[in-house]
């Protein structure tokens, strides 16, 4: 076509080729301008449906005009061939910039390229094919986005199996180029702004990393790790808040993602002015080799943190309760430290005044699972929630944690902390500390010290606890040897260290609760360990609920176990256990009243626990209060059906009642679901009184 006139534009020479066909440089004969004229592709020109939609879009994107947005002049048809004018731009290509870049310029093109796509989406129009080809740099340091709302096209079938970043095309015809196209995309859902946030994603990673966040492949290869994979971790070098941003506009879940461009430019914006911390390698050599210096420096770094987050977070209201969702990221031998870091934020946390912290058995639900916050936040009736992503890098650890507001899942905080395996534990306390800063619960400074104060200095102590925890929380007769052994050696190792001695006591009471301890050896051996762990922190909560359960079990001393139980909640008014402890204690001295409204308490710390729902529901039931008791053994059921002691609450509710038949039937599920033939005596009792 070289030498051809396509309306009043003259074809000089091809600058390109791809999809959407031929790219050339044409003369303007009219107003004496060089612009890109892109010849369609003959099929497109053949078909009349695709033709006259794409005439339309590029009509449509031709409306927008933007700096960082390239300029469609016309689109027009002659002898058969469809084409579209635009601007012509001096610059090379995203893509073929040379990445990874520094930070500055990751965020100040991740900040137009943001921009570009606010200005489009708020007029509906979605780019659909945002890739680093689609995007141009201008030799002022500026971006220009090409292409809006003109997708390549193929037939499904053209995704060959030797080509791994073909573009193609869903059933709802909404393209991408494969490594840029977002889950809800590939699994057959219609593009909307997010998913050009999700290839905006791609992109700043690109950038940051110098490499895509999911290896190529084979199509279905690719495909694949874009629906099931998080992304490859970013390096330690990345910038905290960056690496946030980065990793938000990354999420599976659409609506777990910024949910308009105009919060990306923001946040990145909010990255620009200060308000991330400096990168975790920068600073741990700073602390190692330059401390005074480094003292120095971050001071007024801190006060600008503190005073762009208090004034650019979307609320300054404390926020009242919170779910820390189990950490993603560590499996097979690993998988302990990141349970266990879960499992000591929850600890931490719980720690807190004036919040509500949901219990581990109701947040481990989660485990696994790609989750919304919004729909947590509902399940759970919580103000917020946490969720966290831990890579392994040798002997270091990254740590990625994102705080979001449940109601509308705006961000409110999120960090990146990367730390030796060995401060495992001081990384704990940090981030502890900071969620209590980020809640906004103006904790007093002897608060904040004791959140931020490590559980051991001793990092191996540290280490053999957490895998000692997490197989104690399996329950089988082998894991909790298991976990002992570890507790024993992280004790040797530290013999200050209060959690240690902790582990071990629940250890004891573990073996009584499943039979393969007798009470009378057990309890005294638990006792002597949480007695030491007081000894050494009288303030540890958790301490005082087990000797609390210790002493009205063993001792059946309940005015005691009442004033442990008491000292419990006061020290740490999120332990559910001190909860449903003192509920039972109050249960035994007679005072049903306060004790449904203890385990009420108990319940709304632990709302998705069949222990819980069970536990509210003898309660119920030995306060008389026959209803609510069905109500919530109900409630266990519907989560465990094949649970006995659930049924046999029910079959005894009825059986207070007078309703027999009712009484019959529950007693008859109950011996299926129990093996337990010894309820004739009450089975005859329902019979004779039903008249059977």
């Amino acid at each position: 076509m070289l030498g051809c006139t396509l309306g009043h534009y003259h074809i000089v020479e091809p600058i390109g080729a791809g999809g959407m066909g031929v790219a050339y440089l044409a003369r303007d004969e009219r107003l004496n301008r060089n612009v890109v004229l892109k010849v369609l592709p003959p099929e497109v020109g053949s078909d009349q449906t695709a033709r006259a939609r794409l005439v339309r879009e590029a009509q449509m994107a031709s409306a927008l005009n933007h700096p960082y947005i390239c300029t469609i002049y016309e689109v027009g048809e002659e002898n058969g061939f469809v084409f579209i004018a635009m601007e012509h731009i001096e610059g090379r290509t995203l893509a073929a910039s040379h990445s990874p870049m520094g930070p500055q310029e990751v965020i100040r093109y991740g900040c137009q390229i943001a921009e570009a796509l606010e200005h489009a989406h708020t007029r509906g129009i979605i780019h659909r094919d945002l890739k680093g080809t689609n995007v141009m740099l201008t030799s002022e340091g500026r971006v220009k986005v090409l292409d809006f709302g003109l997708a390549k096209r193929l037939r499904a079938g053209e995704l060959a199996e030797n080509a791994p970043t073909e573009t193609f095309v869903d059933k709802d015809q909404a393209a991408g180029t494969l490594a840029y196209m977002a889950p809800e995309v590939l699994g057959g859902n219609p593009a909307d702004e997010r998913a050009d946030i999700w290839a905006l994603g791609v992109m700043l990673y690109e950038m940051t990393a110098g490499q895509r966040p999911f290896p190529d492949g084979t199509p279905y290869q690719l495909t694949s790790s874009i629906l099931r994979d998080d992304p490859q971790p970013l390096t330690p070098a990345a910038p905290i808040g960056l690496a946030t941003v980065i990793v938000r506009c990354l999420r599976k879940e659409p609506n777990q993602r910024y949910q308009h461009a105009g919060e990306v430019r923001a946040a990145l914006e909010g990255v620009q002015a200060g308000w991330a911390a400096l990168t975790p390698s920068f600073r741990g050599t700073l602390v190692g080799q330059h401390r005074l210096v480094w003292i120095a420096i971050a001071l007024p770094l801190v006060l600008l943190v503190a005073a762009s987050l208090y004034w650019f977070l979307p609320t300054r209201t404390p926020i009242r309760s919170i779910a820390i969702l189990p950490f993603r990221g560590g499996s097979g031998d690993i998988e302990y430290l990141t349970d266990g870091l879960t499992d000591s934020l929850i600890d931490s946390v719980s720690r807190l005044p004036n919040v509500k912290v949901i219990s581990r058995t109701s947040v481990y639900h989660y485990k696994g699972q790609e989750v919304d916050p919004h729909r947590v936040g509902q399940e759970l009736d919580v103000g917020a929630v946490l969720t966290g992503q831990v890579a392994f890098h040798g002997d270091s650890v990254s740590v990625s944690v994102e705080l979001v507001k449940a109601s509308d899942n705006t961000h409110l905080w999120g960090k990146q902390y990367t730390r030796k395996l060995s401060a495992v534990a001081a990384m704990q306390s940090e981030i502890s500390q900071e969620i209590g800063d980020h809640l906004r619960l103006h904790l007093s400074g002897a608060q904040r010290r004791r959140l931020g104060t490590p559980p051991t200095e001793d990092s191996e102590a540290y280490r053999l606890f957490l895998q000692g925890m997490y197989y104690i929380f399996e329950l089988t007769p082998e894991a909790l040897e298991t976990g002992r052994q570890y507790c024993e050696e992280a004790k040797a190792n530290d013999p200050t260290f209060v959690l240690a001695y902790a582990c071990l006591s629940n250890y004891y009471m573990q073996r009584v609760d499943d039979g393969s301890l007798p009470a009378r050896e057990a309890f005294p051996k638990a006792k002597a360990l949480v007695s030491q762990a007081l000894s050494i922190d009288p303030e540890f909560g958790p301490g005082h609920t087990e000797l609390g359960f210790i002493t009205m079990y063993g001792d059946w001393n309940l005015p005691e176990a009442e004033r442990q139980f008491k000292t419990s909640i006061e020290l740490t008014p999120n332990w559910v256990q001190a909860h449903r402890g003192y509920s039972i204690c109050l249960r035994a001295m007679g005072r049903a009243d306060e004790a449904v409204a203890a385990d009420k308490e108990a319940r709304e710390l632990d709302p998705r626990s069949v222990e819980g729902a069970t536990s509210l529901g003898w309660t119920f039931y030995y306060a008389h209060r026959y209803p609510e008791a069905i109500g919530e053994f109900q409630t266990s059921l519907a989560m465990n059906p094949n649970l006995p002691g659930p049924q046999q609450g029910i079959a005894y509710s009825y059986l207070q009642r007078g309703m027999e038949k009712e009484t019959i039937e529950a007693f008859q599920k109950f011996i299926t679901t129990s093996g337990n033939a010894e309820l004739a005596s009450e089975m005859g009792q329902a019979y004779a009184r039903s008249g059977f």
